[in-house]
């Protein structure tokens, strides 16, 4: 019978092994959980479109982050393209389909210090078809989308009448 003489080497490398992967994959926990512990901010915009919006046909809504700079020679074919290229573009924070007479909530992670494009995609834009949100972002806006142009952006009520200044030492916060 022959014997074979284990050796001390390959349980040795398989140990220091599992303990190294073991120690890795602890610290790798470690690392996500305190990404995860972030705090993440969202702003929601509420989309209210008219009957008649979009000639009454469905349009594109495309929220991106940008400077004031992008915005003012953002062009039409430009943002239509970003926003149904293969490869997303990195500035894009949503994309949504808007029905005429329908009202659509789109939240979207609040982008550091860049300000929010919101572009609707119309088959015939008028003038108005982008907006810019400036900061300081509110956490909430209303957009109304009427024939062919984004008509009107409101911040939520109470960040409205937040700088309504006080009267007799009342405020509203």
């Amino acid at each position: 019978m022959a014997h074979y003489k284990e050796s001390a080497l390959p349980a040795r490398f398989l140990s220091g092994a599992l303990t190294a992967l073991f120690l890795l994959s602890l610290m790798g926990c470690a690392f996500l959980g305190l990404k995860s512990g972030a705090k993440v901010d969202y702003i929601t915009l509420d989309i209210a479109a008219d009957a008649l919006a979009n000639e009454e046909r469905l349009a594109y809504v495309v929220i991106r982050r940008v400077n004031k700079m992008e915005f003012l020679i953002d062009q039409y074919e430009t943002i239509s393209d970003m926003a149904f290229a293969r490869k997303p573009n990195e500035s894009i924070l949503a994309v949504k389909m808007i029905l005429p007479g329908q009202k659509q909530q789109i939240k979207v992670i609040k982008p550091g210090k860049e300000d929010i494009g919101v572009y609707v995609l119309f088959t015939n834009p008028g003038e108005n078809w982008k907006v810019i949100l400036e900061g300081p972002l509110k956490k909430e806006y209303r957009i109304n989308v009427k024939k062919n142009e984004v008509e009107e952006v409101q911040g939520n009520l109470l960040d409205l009448l937040s700088g309504i200044p006080a009267v007799n030492g009342l405020s509203i916060t």
